[in-house]
């Protein structure tokens, strides 16, 4: 534990950084702790886990603090949505418990390959999300200007015209 080595102190500046950023933006962050706390602290990958489980836990349990009061923007409701809540909670419960399971079980080289097949699964599913969501509001926002175009043509000849008929 002590001396405290240089490369410990970095992580410790840099991990809450990264784990701010990603609680802020929503994903949680425990896949990020893994490989920072292999690397900065020279952590097992099975401590890793055990220790991403619990900062994401921590980071969790501050977001849901300082957001518990706020209102939704839309309606007279608050921000967070309980019903989504209890109806995830079982499968976020099994996910857990089957995580433990296997990590007990299994050596860490194939829970790494796991873990990392399931990232990358999910950053591929994620980014064909976003380019689609993306290509949406793109033509969306093409329709959009030119309606807008489309109404100012009108609009100046309606203008004309008036300016003819005096």
């Amino acid at each position: 534990m002590f001396p405290i080595y240089t490369l410990e102190i970095v992580g410790i500046i840099v991990v809450p950084i990264i784990m701010s950023l990603n609680v802020m933006a929503g994903i949680g962050g425990g896949g990020f702790v893994i490989p920072l706390s292999m690397y900065f602290f020279k952590f097992t990958f099975k401590g890793s886990v055990a220790i991403s489980g619990f900062t994401m836990f921590i980071s969790n349990a501050i977001r849901y603090i300082m957001i518990i009061k706020e209102k939704h923007p839309e309606k007279d409701a608050v921000l967070l949505d309980y019903g989504l809540c209890s109806v995830m909670l079982p499968t976020i419960l099994m996910g857990s418990l089957v995580g433990v399971i296997l990590n007990l079980l299994l050596p860490s080289f194939v829970l790494m390959i796991l873990l990392t097949a399931l990232f990358l699964l999910l950053t591929v599913t994620t980014f064909l999300k976003a380019r689609s969501i993306y290509k949406k509001e793109s033509s969306i926002l093409a329709e959009e200007e030119k309606l807008q175009k489309s109404n100012l043509i009108s609009s100046k000849n309606e203008k004309s015209d008036k300016v003819k008929e005096r």
